[in-house]
């Protein structure tokens, strides 16, 4: 049995796969592409899939919509498109499940550091965006990454036929 979840998904009930949600949906029509109340809707669907995060499903200035997300089973991510004045309200009220400052956005890894240390005393992991942007950005953003205890979500499990040929299981 599946349920279609728009044109370019169909979800397998009976099938749990592991999904590192961040690039993944966020290529397939997230960022913004709800509202709140179909965001809701979309996590509960995702609920059984295991996915580190949803990323931005609600339009970035939207703190109102992301706040009706909290508590949702999957967690959402956000920032990637905030500025440097748009963190503080989001990390005291912990509307994101996941912060994600772009480095070209909020003035560097210094600005970038802070948000992600702000945020990890709140509870709220941190994970630079990373697509998208220069190659400077990324190791900018690799750079801060190092530097940030709360980095690493979630991580990503591949299928074994994916990792035949690493020599890991």
């Amino acid at each position: 049995m599946q349920r279609p979840l728009g044109s370019q998904f169909s979800v397998h009930p009976a099938k749990k796969v592991p999904v590192f949600a961040g690039s993944f949906f966020s290529s397939r029509g997230s960022l913004g592409a709800y509202g709140a109340k179909g965001a809701a809707k979309a996590c509960g669907t995702f609920a059984d899939l295991e996915l580190a995060w949803f990323e931005e499903p609600v339009l970035s200035d939207d703190i109102e919509g992301n706040a009706k997300l909290k508590g949702s089973p999957v967690k959402i991510g956000a920032g990637e498109s905030w500025f440097v004045d748009d963190f503080s309200l989001p990390i005291q009220q912990k509307v994101a499940g996941v912060i994600e400052p772009s480095v070209s956005r909020c003035e560097g890894t210094g600005v970038q550091i802070d948000v992600a240390r702000k945020a990890a005393n709140l509870g709220i992991p941190f994970s630079p965006m990373v697509g998208m942007n220069s190659v400077l950005s990324l190791a900018a953003s690799i750079h801060a990454a190092s530097a940030c205890p709360s980095v690493g979500v979630g991580t990503t499990h591949f299928p074994t036929h994916c990792r035949q040929n690493s020599g890991k299981s």
